[in-house]
């Protein structure tokens, strides 16, 4: 997540080259960060993910 943190939002595509893991393996472990409530998905054309703000309690 420091990936996000660093900046607005990343695509797994960002974060996986980033980490050095494979696209699929970040996008799995993203959708359970997001049911857990620590990042959201953005839909802008690409499928982006952000942290979630610190003051938004989780889902």
């Amino acid at each position: 997540m420091r990936v996000l943190w660093s900046r607005r939002s990343a695509t797994a595509i960002e974060i996986a080259e980033v980490v050095g893991e494979s696209t699929a393996n970040c996008f799995r472990h993203l959708r359970q960060l997001a049911e857990h409530g620590f990042v959201e998905e953005e839909f802008d054309g690409l499928r982006a993910w952000s942290t979630r703000r610190r003051t938004d309690p989780p889902r």
